[in-house]
């Protein structure tokens, strides 16, 4: 009988734990959205403004990157099917091909359409970023 309450505490708290993760994911991949439209605007605001440092030219890619990849593999883990670690290396080295497989891959024709939205996003909010460059100037 106590084996038995035993292993009903044991999962009552898996469950809540999973809850847990699940939400902090939600809340991951929404930042990491942001933070990806965020750099669409500044990307558009260092394109207008004509600022070529070094630091700039590394880091923008570099944080697209970070942030594609990432997106991936939180997105992965919600969808309970985890990533191995090679495949992080190879998100990020290889993300503008990456990403959209795997887009295609986990929501077949939805990743499609996903793929056009988010195209279409990053080039409005570089748009954007132009603007307000300009506006400033």
């Amino acid at each position: 009988m106590q084996a038995g309450r035993f292993g009903q505490q044991a999962i009552n708290e898996a469950l809540v734990w999973a809850g847990r993760r699940a939400s902090s994911d939600m809340e991951v991949r929404r930042l990491l959205v942001i933070g990806s439209c965020l750099l669409a605007v500044l990307a558009g605001m260092r394109h207008a403004a004509q600022v070529n440092t070094v630091l700039l030219a590394y880091l923008q890619p570099l944080l697209m990157a970070t942030f594609a990849a990432y997106w991936c593999v939180v997105d992965a883990r919600m969808r309970t099917r985890p990533m191995i670690p090679a495949v992080h290396v190879v998100l990020f080295c290889l993300w503008p091909l990456a990403v959209p497989i795997y887009l295609i891959v986990s929501r077949r024709w939805r990743g499609i359409g996903l793929i056009l939205v988010v195209c279409l996003a990053w080039v409005a909010l570089t748009w954007l970023g132009v603007v307000l460059s300009r506006s400033m100037l």
